[in-house]
């Protein structure tokens, strides 16, 4: 069924890295966003495709990693709250969800309306 699949395209949100799932309040919403992203990229129905990353929503990180530390999500992060910094930061942290050293991750960083506007492309 997923034979001929060459990409697959995967959108996260950067500025949910403080927020709580409404379901259950005790799992950050970034962490569940990683986890699916994991088991997508190493489904063994996609082990040719490549994934293409959009980590959307730039603009409200950028505003938000100013007052909320990124530690909130990734208590492991020593780095600063720089916006650079932390960006390359969470792709590191996608990148490595990627178990398949033949799979290609690429990662674009963008705002909601540019991530809007591709859609409307596809």
């Amino acid at each position: 069924m997923y034979i001929q699949v060459t990409a697959v395209v995967f959108v996260a949100s950067l500025s949910s890295y403080d927020e709580r799932l409404l379901e259950d309040e005790n799992v950050i919403v970034m962490h569940e966003t990683l986890n699916l992203f994991e088991e997508i990229c190493n489904s063994r129905w996609f082990t040719k495709a490549a994934m293409i990353l959009f980590l959307n929503k730039k603009d409200l990180f950028e505003d938000k990693i100013k007052n909320v530390k990124l530690q909130v999500c990734w208590k492991e992060y020593n780095g600063s709250n720089d916006y650079l910094d932390a960006i390359e930061f969470i792709k590191s942290v996608f990148r490595a969800k990627n178990h398949q050293e033949d799979k290609h991750v690429y990662i674009h960083v963008c705002k909601l309306a540019s991530a809007l506007f591709f859609f409307v492309l596809f």
